[in-house]
Parts: C-alpha cells; structure tokens; sequence
C-alpha cells in the first residue's frame, strides 16, 4: 500500500485547499470578527460645513439653472483655500460625463465680488 500520494494529486490538493482559504478566509474572518463583539468602525472624513437650517435660494428660473438637479454650491468671498475647492469641483464635475446632465455647479458671491475671467 503507497502511503504517500503522487505529486500531481499533492499539488491538486494543495491548489484547492489554497482556493477555499481565499474564498472562505474572509467570510470566516468576518464572522469571527462580528461574533466576538468587535464594534470599531472608522470614523467618516467629512469636510464641509452643513448649513442648518437649510436655506432656499431664489434661483431665477431659466434654462440655465434647470430644475431636478443636484446643486453643488460654494459661498463666496474666496480666499485661496476656496479657489482651490473650485478648481477641484471642476475637476470633479469634468471627470464625471455620465452625470453632467444631473449635477450643476453654483458659486454664490457678494454683490460685485464675482469671479475674474
């Protein structure tokens, strides 16, 4: 009786036992992580300022300020920290074409303090 396996079964079963550690080690290891009572979630990183109570903004009604978007919205006067938020919302808005149609970008200023071509 041969109580060693030949090398192609070996590496067969090595290879399978390799698959199921990979798809079954994080499934296990989440559930171990759940049920011993880990709770720790990382905190969000949110940046910003949310205006409260939320304040209506009347818009004049034309077509360049359709309704039934998302409205992105950068209160002025703009130091370089802000102008620099305005350089990335463009990127941003630039980088996203699916979704052009469905976000608009609004830069609200004091009067006479509106942005230098």
């Amino acid at each position: 009786m041969q109580t060693t396996l030949p090398h192609g079964r070996r590496r067969g079963r090595l290879t399978l036992l390799a698959l199921a550690a990979l798809f079954l080690g994080p499934m296990l290891f989440s559930w171990g992580y759940q049920k011993l009572g880990f709770t720790w979630h990382p905190d969000p990183s949110l940046s910003g300022t949310l205006i409260e109570p939320p304040v209506e903004l009347p818009l004049p009604a034309s077509e360049r300020l359709p309704a039934g978007r998302w409205w992105l919205v950068v209160a002025g006067p703009c130091d370089d920290a802000c102008w620099q938020a305005l350089v990335d919302l463009r990127q941003i808005w630039r980088s996203l074409p699916r979704f052009q149609q469905a976000l608009g970008r609004v830069y609200v200023h004091p009067v006479g303090q509106g942005l230098a071509e």
